[in-house]
This record gives C-alpha cells, sequence and structure tokens, in this order.
C-alpha cells in the first residue's frame, strides 16, 4: 500500500504533491487546534519544525520556477502560522513558549538520533540501515544548528511585528498581520539559513546557486504559500473561540 501511493506520487506533477502536503497540514493544525488548543499547536509547531529540517535535504523542480527548490518551506511557513495563532489567541507568553519548544524538540532529535548511530550494527543485515541513518542524520548536524538558531531568531522577529501591527491598527485585520509579519520574517529565515547550513558551514553550493534557487527562489515559493496561509488564521480563531 505504501510503495503503491509512493509510485503514484513519484509519478505526480510536483504542484500536485505541494498542494497535497498544504492541505494535510491544514488539515492536522486545524485538528490540534481544535482538539488540544494551546497545547496542540505547541506539539504542531516542534512536530513540524523537525520535518522542515529533515525535507530541506530534498530538492525538486517546479513548473513556476527556472530554478531548483528545496523542500521545507511548506512546513516551515505553517510553524509561523502557528506562532500568530498563539500570539492571536493566547498571548505573546504562550507564543514565545512555542518558538522555544520547537527549538528543544529540534536539539532533542539532534543527539537521539547522534546516539542511535552510535550503536553498533548487530550484524550485516542490519548494517544498510545504519548506513541509512547517518546518510540522512549525520551530514545534517548544521542544518539542524542553523535551522534552530534561525528559527529562533526570525519567529521571534515574527511574533513581535505581528503583535506591533496588532497595537497600531484594528484587531480584524488578522491575515494581513500574519502574512507581513511572516514575509519579514520568511526573507530573513532564508539568508540567515541556508548561508550558514548550505554555504558557510559545508559549502554544498556555490554562491549563485545559493542566491537564485535557495534564498530567492524559496522566498518567491514561500511568499506565495504564506499568501494562501494568511487565511487559515482566521478559520482557526473561529473553531477555537479565540476572542483575546
Amino acid at each position: 500500500m505504501i510503495e503503491w501511493l509512493l509510485s503514484l506520487l513519484n509519478t505526480s506533477p510536483s504542484e500536485f504533491v505541494l498542494c497535497l502536503e498544504f492541505i494535510f497540514l491544514f488539515l492536522f493544525l486545524s485538528l490540534f487546534s481544535y482538539f488540544f488548543k494551546e497545547v496542540g499547536v505547541y506539539l504542531f509547531i516542534a512536530i513540524t519544525m523537525i520535518v522542515a529540517n529533515l525535507q530541506v535535504l530534498k530538492i525538486v523542480e517546479f513548473s513556476f520556477y527556472p530554478e531548483p527548490i528545496a523542500l521545507g518551506k511548506m512546513a516551515i511557513c505553517f510553524t509561523f502560522l502557528g506562532s500568530d495563532i498563539l500570539a492571536e489567541c493566547f498571548g505573546k507568553k504562550s507564543a514565545f513558549k512555542g518558538v522555544y519548544i520547537g527549538f528543544t524538540a529540534n536539539i532533542f532529535l539532534i543527539f537521539l538520533m547522534l546516539i542511535t548511530i552510535g550503536y553498533p550494527p548487530a550484524n550485516v543485515s542490519s548494517l544498510n540501515l545504519h548506513q541509512n541513518l547517518k546518510t540522512v542524520f549525520t551530514p545534517t548536524l548544521s542544518i539542524f544548528i542553523a535551522g534552530g538558531v534561525t528559527f529562533i531568531i526570525s519567529q521571534i522577529l515574527d511574533i513581535t511585528i505581528f503583535l506591533k501591527i496588532k497595537e497600531k491598527f484594528t484587531k480584524q485585520t488578522v491575515w494581513i498581520r500574519s502574512f507581513i509579519s511572516t514575509s519579514i520574517s520568511s526573507l530573513i529565515d532564508n539568508i540567515l539559513f541556508y548561508t550558514f547550513a548550505l554555504y558557510i558551514f559545508n559549502s554544498f553550493v556555490d554562491f549563485d546557486t545559493l542566491v537564485y534557487s535557495y534564498i530567492l527562489g524559496t522566498l518567491i515559493f514561500r511568499l506565495i504559500i504564506i499568501f494562501f496561509s494568511s487565511f487559515i488564521i482566521v478559520f482557526i480563531k473561529k473553531i477555537i473561540n479565540c476572542r483575546p
């Protein structure tokens, strides 16, 4: 069943899989928020951040952009949306708490997987799985570190801008606040993360690829996602009876 599903997705256009991921994230953010309220959003942010740092290892092509684009931006955009929901419905303290929980979960995964890889494989048959784990997690240590630090900086910036706009303008413009704050913080996130993770720490890419495929390419990609996801916060506010 899983192999059939993967085969179906692999032969589908990347845009279709992108829409599927958007729907999946929207659905589970809604479910987490509805059933678990504040705690559910914390959980969603932590899981989604970890997934985003794994997705960034995969490069795909989309028809709307000439250069290959690193994945992970859909997931990371939804972590910003989660922070905005916490700031809007539960306050600044809860929003910052969500950021710290996401960062801590990221660090926890790094060290737990390093310990896991540290166990010697029992036999030859388990050696392939051991090597697969090393391939996925060992070279991504710098990516996880860069992702964690960048996550804190950009998320705090997002929450601060979101709440500052709320102080100055009407509270009814929640989706506009979410779009503006997430767009600005996403630019900072892109510049910091990709520069450190792929250019300074690892030298995985040349400067032109860094700028056009990663920083600018994924920024355009993120802005499209941010625009549509910004409306989700209006829906989430209604289903959890948010009246800050």
